[in-house]
């Protein structure tokens, strides 16, 4: 499900110039998909925040991935002359989709235990990781020949029907937990804003995305018009190749930053491994993450700079973002769940998603701005590109801010860890003599 459903949602970005040629929207407009789906998300990670414990998990599950197919279909079918109404149809969408997304993972934990979850999650990241790939190359064949999008996109809610009905045959379901009251909700889930280290990997994600996610939105129209007006910088070789060839750089970096960076962590962390030499530090993960960090900002700059001049290097850029991308999202969950208490990291994950997704609600409609400024009254493709390289460069900063806060962390960190697993043990201690006292009971009985 996974797989399928991050198919559809890479896929959607790597169809966005045939969308837009078919519009004939400006780059704002085309923008409001991008801000649309944002405003969805945080839309879903709210109501899931609150009260997605409290679901019949099965039943959600399959009702809004019923509701993604149908609503992905219905998109399908509108007119060039329709295009605020794809807006809305694939906001819905979007909302749906991430509400199975997120159900996914709560059922992977109560299916799974163990090892047997870390291999779950582990599946569903890699599965993130072929999807990127297929996508990308799959649709920049549509792309190249100026094929219909709707093509494209009718890949992944055709294929979800089978996993559909699979798991309508096949997945368990388990009883529903009791409401409790609206102020015990709201207690626990906010209780997390008072972790200096949450606060500040939360903010670095905000400024994080405010720039990567519009750079993925707008990134092959940008490569599209660098292959079309600098075919030089390209090698000659074909638009399919140059997004196969980005897109395989970041899928390599990201496979080995996904077993790499951990293992790197875990051994500085302990003194042994690849980092024997050196003394143990409680702040591997928290060193390694800011690394990651400023690995990212440094590859945005070389894929703009470099998309007109070297083809070698721009694709390094992607090798280098692949690679960091997975270190900030694996040590980004590793770290909330270690300085949040027990009882408070479904929350503190649930509001860092909802962070996040509140970061990226206004970036693709003020990248798109600034990039209408520039470019101005200009109908030339040359203008178009410059317009939108102008709009990212001069936001670079936002990124080294996020890069800045995360060794910010550096400074909070060891202490935050010490304070949750203070009240990790105050909670068991708490908890023992009432377990015992009941266990007392049921043998007198």
């Amino acid at each position: 499900v996974l797989l399928i459903s991050s198919y559809d949602i890479f896929g959607g970005k790597s169809l966005l110039p045939l969308k837009q040629e078919e519009f004939a929207t400006t780059d704002s407009q085309t923008a409001s998909l991008k801000t649309s789906q944002a405003v969805s998300h945080a839309i879903a990670f709210t109501g899931m925040w609150l009260f997605g414990d409290f679901l019949p998990k099965k039943i959600a599950f399959l009702a809004s991935m019923v509701l993604w197919i149908l609503l992905s279909l219905s998109a399908t079918l509108v007119t060039s002359h329709q295009f605020w109404l794809y807006v809305v149809l694939h906001a819905l969408a979007s909302v749906s989709a991430e509400v199975f997304r997120i159900l996914v993972n709560v059922l992977q934990a109560e299916h799974f235990k163990g090892k047997y979850l870390t291999g779950a999650i582990t599946a569903g990241y890699l599965g993130n990781v072929v999807a990127v790939q297929a996508s990308s190359t799959i649709n920049s064949i549509f792309v190249s020949n100026h094929g219909n999008w709707r093509w494209g996109a009718l890949i992944g809610p055709v294929l979800s029907i089978p996993v559909l009905i699979l798991s309508a045959i096949f997945l368990r379901s388990k009883a529903r937990e009791s409401l409790p009251k609206p102020v015990e909700i709201f207690r626990n889930a906010l209780g997390v804003l008072r972790i200096p280290t949450f606060l500040l990997i939360s903010f670095s994600q905000c400024f994080t995305m405010f720039y990567s996610l519009p750079l993925s939105f707008w990134m092959s129209t940008l490569t599209l018009l660098t292959f079309e007006n600098f075919p030089s910088a390209f090698l000659g070789v074909s638009y399919p190749v140059v997004s196969s060839l980005t897109t395989s750089m970041s899928v390599v970096g990201m496979a080995i930053g996904a077993f790499l960076l951990p293992y790197a962590a875990q051994s500085l962390e302990s003194g042994s491994g690849m980092f024997s030499c050196l003394p143990a530090t409680p702040l591997a993960f928290a060193i390694f993450y800011a690394f990651s960090s400023a690995l990212e900002t440094l590859s945005y700059i070389t894929q703009l700079i470099m998309m007109t001049t070297s083809l070698p290097l721009f694709a390094a850029g992607f090798f280098m973002d692949g690679l960091a991308g997975s270190g900030i999202q694996l040590f980004n969950l590793q770290i909330t769940l270690i300085v949040a208490p027990s009882n408070k990291c479904a929350s503190a994950l649930s509001l860092l998603r909802l962070m996040t997704a509140i970061g990226d609600l206004p970036s693709a409609q003020i990248i798109a701005a600034i990039s209408d400024y520039f470019r101005g009254d200009s109908t030339d493709p040359v203008d178009r590109l410059n317009g939108l390289r102008k709009a990212f460069l001069y936001t670079w900063f936002m990124p080294v801010v996020s890069t800045i806060m995360c060794f910010v962390v550096l400074r909070f960190y060891k202490r935050d860890v010490e304070k949750a697993r203070e009240i990790d043990q105050i909670d068991d201690e708490e908890k023992t003599p009432l377990l015992t006292e009941k266990s007392s009971v049921q043998n007198f009985s």
